[in-house]
């Protein structure tokens, strides 16, 4: 399908709201200037949803022409924020350093809830936002070990040739939902301050390639599963089991699993997408295998079987992430 690149071509005849009003979208990280889409991505948001608070948290001194424009958008805060001295491995500290600021500048308007998006990714659904407070109302967390207030939303989305579900601990960062106060205490995040030269970075990166996806994790290499890991230690004080069966776990009793298709979502990055979903990525992998389960992830219709003890668990999944390489492509 195609969709609208700007926000003159969106229709909304939905008016505000009060459950609108409590909530903060943070567009996180660098702005996408092709095609103006982290502009057009604000104005969009501006006609979807009036009450929302938007909240872009960027960094200083980075195009600066184009954050003037979204600086006359009315309905946007803009939070600049200085680069951290270290950047962290796969750039994790930069990533948590903008949300983390975008969350706090929610907290100073008396926001509830946060939506954490990237400057490269959006969403067009009218009515998402209220429907996921809803979903957290009806579906609350089922333990407390991590003393979180309500759940937290992850989509769907998986980034890479590999099975979420066996994957332990993969959680897509390019879109979150959830309290702000559960929210912030997911993002203030264990900074790495691991010194990597480009050079030395790439090459320890590239060395990698030999380790499983359970190594990768263990090495703290992978952003996808270094965020959850952080949180979950940080929230328990002990580091959890990188095992198919404690992932399972968390993501039963904490998490929810919202479809990239309610949210209407779209991810910008890769060119070959773009605004024609018809060779964008789907519900199936590229390389499918019944041997490595590829055609598995973490969808909504997984999670809500999960939440009933309706997706069997079985001790043979723990040999996925032990024996399958994930690959770094430079």
């Amino acid at each position: 399908r195609f969709r609208p690149m700007k926000a003159k071509q969106v229709v909304s005849i939905e008016g505000d709201n009060d459950i609108d009003e409590k909530i903060a979208i943070v567009i996180q990280g660098p702005i996408f200037i092709e095609d103006h889409f982290t502009l057009e991505t604000v104005r969009i948001y501006g006609k979807l949803y009036p009450s929302v608070k938007v909240i872009l948290s960027t960094w200083e001194g980075g195009y600066d022409s184009e954050l003037n424009l979204i600086k006359q958008e009315k309905n946007c805060i803009i939070v600049l924020n200085q680069k951290p001295e270290h950047v962290g491995s796969l750039n994790s500290n930069l990533q948590c350093v903008t949300t983390l600021s975008g969350i706090r500048e929610a907290k100073k308007l008396n926001c509830q809830y946060v939506l954490k998006t990237r400057g490269d990714w959006r969403i067009y659904s009218k009515g998402a936002l209220r429907f996921m407070v809803h979903m957290l109302e009806d579906y609350p967390c089922t333990s407390n070990l991590l003393h979180q207030k309500k759940r937290i939303i992850v989509t769907d989305i998986a980034t890479s040739e590999t099975s979420i579900m066996f994957y332990p601990f993969w959680f897509s960062d390019l879109f979150m939902f959830g309290d702000i106060d559960d929210m912030f205490n997911y993002w203030n995040f264990t900074l790495d301050d691991r010194d990597y030269a480009d050079k030395a970075y790439v090459d320890a990166m590239i060395r990698t390639n030999h380790y499983t996806w359970t190594q990768r994790v263990s090495e703290e290499m992978l952003n996808e599963g270094r965020y959850p890991m952080d949180y979950i230690r940080r929230m328990t004080g002990k580091k959890p089991e990188i095992t198919v069966k404690e992932y399972w776990s968390y993501m039963k009793d904490y998490f929810m699993v919202m479809p990239k298709s309610i949210l209407d979502g779209f991810w910008y990055k890769y060119g070959t997408w773009r605004y024609d979903e018809s060779a964008s990525y789907g519900t199936c992998f590229r390389n499918d295998s019944q041997q490595d389960l590829l055609t598995y992830n973490f969808d909504f219709v997984n999670w809500m079987n999960l939440c009933h003890d309706d997706l069997e668990y079985k001790e043979e999944f723990e040999d996925i992430p032990c024996s399958r390489f994930y690959r770094y492509h430079h």
